[in-house]
């Protein structure tokens, strides 16, 4: 009886729940629709929102939305997304009835911005528009040049930290050592020949590879840029764009540990900071305490970066960035093996001569202050300032020459260095026709000057107190380094001092199908006259070259949505102050110049949400420094005659569907030595150039469940490919690797978890490299784990 009664209230209480869903489901209805453009297109990932409620919606690949469980009554329907007006409409929603409500956006032309202000709202892999290349807004696929794009959602989904982490994900580009430091198109570009951050230029230390913490997306401008940035390298320009304040509020944070005793967190926090929306700001913070699969080295940082943006009325608009970053590391020199040796893996990858007690400090300081005024519908008026400042201290025990092929001298080295610079552009663009052209005209003037102050006191070997280190049987101690005999101390204190005035004209011309963009710059490099010490001598140097840098660029629109370009641009490189001001260099040497040609296709698919471009070109550099590789004069430099890029390179990014998102690519490159002053002797001529691979590709998939039991579940899945490269020993060359890489995410609702797996098959591989004394290890297999929320 007892049994048959507990079956009685269960059946009841079935019922009851059963009539209570069903009567609540009849209190509630759903709204779906499509969302469309002007031109019929589908809108991917515009937000839906019930004014009021948490109730909502985003757009999928088919321009789909569907908001269901809403309670019955009257509400209002705001649609917004990044390049359209945003607009409401009343809606009712009645007891168990769908009500269909399709939207056509209107296209919001004051998204076109000459400054870039306020944020961006795109959440792909792709990127739409850049600023970089033109110092307007233009849509990538009009633009007569590449220029690829990681975004802060493959940054994310890579869970990268530094930019060295993401170059695997750009087309042509790889690591040339583990320092801010890397190869475009086969041409060695780094942090210390000038970085920019939003057009502007900074002094990124060689030694550290920048953070990601406050950035939405990193641009790679391939080719030459000095039309826009002055000097520039041959094989591109590095743009990083900082995360600006958006419209709406948003806040996320996430926490990470993981492999080498890994611990991160980051922070990001936007929204305005009245009703009205004119005052807007945003807040990034990042901090990581980490060690390394590497002897010795370690990594503790922390990011402040805020940033305010104030648009007082339609037409004007300002903006305040600050930057402020702190690192204390280790100057890791990179993995030293027996000289000669055929067997490159026979030393361990961790292996590193540095000593306990070894350090590298570092601080970063950069204030922008951009201004933007619509002084009339035809004309704006635009300009940006940034003030950088940067200070290094270093204590390091390095390698300074063969004893035997397994033993070492070591050297200690004690380094005081600060830096800084000015970076200020102003510039006015015209709107205008002439006939059936269509004009816009830039006329502009930067201005950038740095100045370096670095001491340094150095000792070398047993007679100084250092002494030798074997490789067959190291020993790492911490080392009485005050008790060591050094050297006169050598005083660069004008070491990078410079000054640089461009004054140039640019001019977007369009013609039915065609733009034809025109540019020329007139270039003013200044290295003025400069007295300091050198080991006790009086060290004069002066210095002034100018250059006049013309591009042209012709886009065809073949449809609306692939466009056909050709473009022909020139470079300008002053060597660098500090090879000028050192004699020990063994200048003076003749600036560099560089020019490109290149054609290619750009076009956007899957209803514009995937880009897709190939690029073949052709860039040629005059005058280029490389070390002489003589072991008793480690700073000697010498000076090549001509070095050559041709190659082809393949690239898509994008979500081509709402839960696939894709980056791959693929580069062919042939850099080599033209012409050599030494040749006679060095029989130079036709060898490829250093760490400037034949072939390399990258890739990253993501995959998103989006239904039934694992709906939310995702998998990431990516490769790493390099071929083989040659050092600045020509009888030491760095085999090519392919590194696999994986990740697995789980969200729920506002909450994510991610775990990267990082060389899947714990490859051994080099990742990059100079000689048999530095040359440095791909990291083992690790992983990380993110617990990211957002609110």
């Amino acid at each position: 009886m007892a049994t048959i009664l507990l079956k009685l209230k269960k059946t009841g209480l079935l019922i009851i729940l059963a009539f209570l869903f069903q009567n609540a489901s009849a209190q509630t209805g759903d709204i779906k629709g499509i969302v469309k453009d002007q031109e019929g297109k589908y809108i991917l990932s515009a937000n839906l929102a019930l004014k009021g409620t948490s109730y909502g919606a985003t757009s999928d690949g088919n321009g789909a939305y569907h908001i269901s469980g809403v309670p019955a009554g009257n509400y209002t329907l705001v649609f917004s997304t990044v390049g359209y007006k945003q607009f409401s409409k009343k809606i009712s929603v009645r007891p168990a009835e769908t009500t269909t409500l399709d939207i056509e956006a209107e296209t919001d032309v004051s998204e076109l911005q000459t400054v870039e202000v306020t944020g961006r709202k795109e959440s792909s892999y792709k990127n739409n528009q850049s600023f970089s290349a033109t110092k307007i807004e233009m849509a990538i696929k009009d633009i007569p040049q590449t220029i690829s794009t990681v975004t802060k959602e493959l940054i994310q989904d890579r869970q990268a930290l530094r930019l060295k982490d993401i170059v695997q994900n750009v087309a042509g580009i790889n690591e040339f050592s583990v320092y801010d430091d890397i190869t475009m198109r086969g041409f060695r570009n780094s942090g210390s020949s000038g970085r920019l951050m939003n057009g502007l230029r900074t002094h990124n230390n060689f030694w550290t590879s920048p953070l990601l913490v406050n950035i939405e997306r990193v641009e790679f401008i391939k080719g030459p840029a000095s039309a826009a940035f002055a000097n520039t390298s041959p094989g591109g320009t590095v743009n990083m764009v900082t995360k600006k304040p958006l419209d709406e509020s948003r806040q996320a944070i996430s926490f990470s540990t993981g492999s080498f005793s890994t611990y991160r967190i980051q922070g990001d926090f936007t929204g305005p900071l009245n009703d009205d929306k004119t005052l807007l700001y945003r807040l990034n913070l990042g901090y990581e305490n980490a060690e390394s699969f590497r002897d010795q080295v370690f990594n503790k940082s922390f990011v402040v970066a805020p940033s305010i943006s104030f648009l007082p009325r339609e037409g004007t608009r300002f903006n305040a960035d600050f930057v402020y970053s702190n690192q204390h590391t280790i100057l890791d020199r990179g993995r030293t093996i027996i000289q000669g040796t055929k067997d490159l893996f026979a030393t361990p990858m961790n292996f590193n001569v540095a000593q306990p007690g070894d350090y590298l400090k570092q601080q970063n300081l950069a204030l922008t202050l951009s201004f933007s005024q619509q002084l009339s519908k035809k004309i704006a008026f635009n300009a940006s300032y940034m003030k950088f400042r940067y200070d290094e201290l270093l204590n390091e025990h390095v390698h300074a020459a063969y004893i035997t092929p397994d033993s070492i001298r070591m050297a200690f080295t004690d380094r005081n260095s600060k830096f800084n610079g000015n970076n200020l552009t102003a510039y006015l663009t015209f709107k205008f026709n002439t006939s059936v052209l269509q004009h816009t005209l830039l006329a502009g003037y930067d201005y950038i000057d740095g100045y370096n102050i670095s001491y340094n006191r150095s000792a070398i070997g047993l007679a100084n107190g250092v002494g030798d280190f074997s490789l067959k049987n190291p020993s790492w101690k911490l080392r009485p380094v005050e008790s060591y005999t050094y050297a006169a101390a050598n005083d660069y204190s004008s070491g990078s001092r410079f000054k640089t005035q461009g004054v140039y004209l640019q001019d977007l011309v369009q013609l039915n199908r065609f733009q034809f963009l025109l540019s020329l710059r007139q270039e003013f490099y200044h290295y003025p006259v400069t007295s300091f010490s050198y080991a006790g001598s009086n060290i004069k140097t002066a210095q002034d070259q100018n250059a006049l840098l013309p591009r042209i660029g012709i886009t065809y629109a073949l449809t609306k949505d692939i466009s056909l370009y050709t473009t022909y641009a020139t470079g300008f490189e002053p060597q660098a102050g500090g090879t000028l001001s050192n004699p020990s260099t063994g200048g003076p040497f003749d600036p560099l110049t560089s020019d490109l040609l290149e054609v290619g296709a750009k076009g956007e698919f899957f209803n514009s949400r995937l880009f897709a471009g190939v690029a073949v070109y052709q860039i040629t550099q005059n005058n280029v420094l490389v070390n002489a590789n003589d072991a008793s004069k480690p700073d000697l430099l010498r000076e090549r005659g001509q070095e050559r890029a041709r190659g082809f390179e393949l690239e898509a990014s994008g979500r081509i569907l709402p839960n696939l998102s894709v980056q791959v690519n693929y580069a062919f490159n042939e850099a080599l030595i033209t012409e050599d002053i030494e040749n006679d002797i060095n029989k130079r001529v036709g060898l490829t150039k250093e760490n400037a691979p034949k072939h390399s590709s990258g890739s990253w998939i993501k995959y998103t469940v989006r239904k039934g039991a694992l709906n939310g579940l995702g998998i990431g899945l990516g490769h790493s490919q390099v071929s083989e490269r040659e050092t600045f020993d020509r009888t030491l060359q760095l085999p090519g690797y392919v590194v696999f890489n994986g990740a697995l995410y789980y969200q729920v609702k506002r909450l994510q978890l991610s775990v990267n797996l990082n060389n899947l098959t714990n490859k051994e591989y080099i990742s990059g490299g100079y000689n048999y004394e530095r040359n440095f290890p791909g990291a083992p297999r690790n992983f990380l784990l993110t617990v990211g929320y957002t609110f």
